[in-house]
């Protein structure tokens, strides 16, 4: 080639010029899949950062799906841009002073081979690196599968539920009878109630406006109890005297060391009392001897302010099971007025009801030579018992010792009153409670450690294939790797007629229609003799014809 220099172009024998520059020469196809890859980049982002925290239903396909679509997308962008890398690689190493033949072989092989670039050994390069980077990318599929997953939330929402509750016991519970008017029976409106709370039932609560996917809470006004309570300690002795007599110990004739009951009276129907007296660990000594604890609860009739959970799904309604009674908030302290006839009566059923179920006693005496003898009535005391000291079952049985019954007792005279305040309620005592709706749902969370793994990976090799552009503004044409461009890049006589600085396409419209065959050819300007001047290569046919009887190959060909 002949060029004549015009400032930074060169001008080729037959007029193309050979125009280099930055803007001129700027890959834009290989930039734009850069972009493109970046743009993938952050649509993943995007994707994750919009589904963290959304319910699943409000997605139709799953986060998943939209990865798998931006990163499949991003590593054929980067592959791509990767193509476009090598090609501007390997013809700006071709116009390099010190570059070898196995160079530009290697530049190729290494662009196109992620085996072969993992097998470069000491001609290791960089094109090598750019190529098992962009091949290890798609790394960032699994990395960015694993940042989105499904889970459990709790959404909560202010809303107003409806529940019907009365605010006081009207309605009879019991029946009174006899000169003590003591109570002898429970009302058929009541005993249902009773029995549902003996058995452990759940509560209904039909068409509170509480969701069906959610779990209302609030604070629900009804007849409640109002408590006080108070307790002291009083001494005890089981030691048989010295010398011993039957007739006359103590001992003998034993102690309670457990009792509990709900008492109730008709001439003060507002009023309950809870008394409990049982033996604890501060017994002295042996456990035969020592303190026993009292405690007097008085609880009164009001109208308190329960913590409740309304379950929508199950349209059941309960006390918050971490309240106590402690936590209802008393708002008015009711008055009844004491009854001295035989009849229904409001209150003496509920009272009827916790004793008949919570009264027991537990008495201990000693009986001579088999040690200690205990006697329980009702099943209280044993509920409350302990043994766990207890290793001599005659003068050992001392150390029997008993829990405090009456945070439990308190407990189950506060659900009671609750159950009776739901049971009696109506359209009339509809009680509006402002509460909150905590609604479980399904949905996406997005885990930015896993995507902060796919990104690094994507953008490192963004970065080193944006390296391999470097250079490009020394092409004077655009360029590629197709085998016509480079067959003419190094003058093959096939091609020798055609403009040298052509591109590819021009070469295909200007020669591509001859027809060729890569086989044995005689070209008897190279030398005298046939053979001497014969090579395989790619030829036009026609010439390939007129040398087929001096043509090597077997069969004539």
């Amino acid at each position: 080639m002949d060029y004549a220099a015009v400032g930074s172009q060169h001008v080729v024998d037959d007029g193309r010029q050979w125009r280099p520059g930055f803007f001129r020469r700027l890959p834009w196809m290989g930039l734009l899949c850069i972009v493109g890859a970046c743009l993938g980049v952050a649509a993943s982002i995007a994707i994750l950062r919009a589904s963290d925290g959304t319910p699943i239903n409000d997605w139709r396909y799953a986060p998943t799906v939209y990865l798998s679509i931006s990163y499949t997308i991003t590593n054929i962008l980067l592959a791509v841009a990767l193509g476009h890398g090598v090609t501007i690689t390997w013809w700006t190493k071709a116009l390099g002073d010190t570059t070898e033949l196995g160079d530009l072989h290697r530049y190729w092989d290494y662009g196109t081979s992620p085996v072969s670039a993992a097998m470069a050994g000491k001609k290791f390069n960089f094109i090598a690196f750019a190529c098992l980077l962009v091949a290890i990318t798609p790394a960032n599929g699994p990395l960015l599968q694993r940042s989105s997953s499904v889970a459990v939330q709790v959404a909560s929402s202010p809303l107003t539920l409806q529940i019907q509750a009365a605010p006081s016991i009207e309605k009879p519970t019991g029946v009174l009878s006899g000169r003590s008017l003591a109570v002898s029976l429970m009302t058929s409106d009541f005993a249902p109630t009773v029995q549902s709370f003996y058995d452990g039932q759940t509560i209904s609560a039909n068409n509170t406006n509480c969701p069906g996917d959610g779990v209302c809470t609030g604070r629900l006004q009804g007849a409640g109890l109002a408590a006080n309570c108070s307790s002291y300690a009083v001494p005890f002795d089981l030691n048989p005297g010295t010398p011993f007599n039957v007739s006359t110990d103590p001992a003998v004739q034993g102690i309670d060391i457990f009792s509990t009951a709900f008492l109730w009276a008709a001439a003060r129907p507002g009023n309950f009392y809870l008394d409990a007296l049982y033996k604890d660990s501060s017994a002295m000594g042996t456990g035969c001897n020592g303190m026993l604890m009292v405690q007097n609860c008085t609880l009164r009739a009001a109208t308190v302010q329960y913590p409740v959970i309304v379950d929508g799904n199950k349209s059941t309604i309960t006390l918050h099971p971490s309240s106590s009674i402690v936590d209802d908030v008393v708002n008015d302290v009711l008055s009844y007025v004491g009854v001295d006839m035989p009849g229904p009566n409001s209150l003496g059923g509920y009272a009827f009801a916790l004793n008949n179920r919570y009264q027991g006693v537990s008495h201990m005496r000693f009986v001579g030579a088999v040690g200690y003898e205990l006697l329980s009535t009702g099943a209280t005391g044993p509920q409350f018992a302990s043994l766990e000291d207890v290793h001599d079952y005659e003068n050992g049985m001392c150390a029997v010792k008993f829990a405090d019954p009456v945070q439990n007792l308190l407990a189950q005279a506060r659900e009671l009153m609750f159950r009776t305040a739901l049971a009696f309620g109506n359209s009339s005592t509809v009680q509006t409670v402002s509460g909150t709706a905590d609604r479980t749902t399904n949905v996406y969370r997005s885990h930015y450690g896993f995507l902060g793994g796919a990104v690094a990976l994507t953008l490192v090799s963004v970065f080193v294939v944006l390296i391999t552009f470097q250079g490009f503004w020394l092409l004077g044409r655009s360029v590629s790797m197709s085998p016509i461009e480079i067959v003419k890049a190094f003058d093959a006589p096939l091609l020798a007629a055609e403009d040298s600085n052509a591109e590819a396409q021009d070469l295909v419209k200007s020669a591509g229609g001859r027809s060729v065959r890569y086989m044995f050819v005689h070209d008897a300007t190279e030398a005298q003799d046939d053979k001497a001047g014969s090579y395989v290569g790619v030829s036009e046919i026609d010439r390939a014809r007129m040398h087929l009887e001096v043509v090597d190959t077997p069969g004539g060909h």
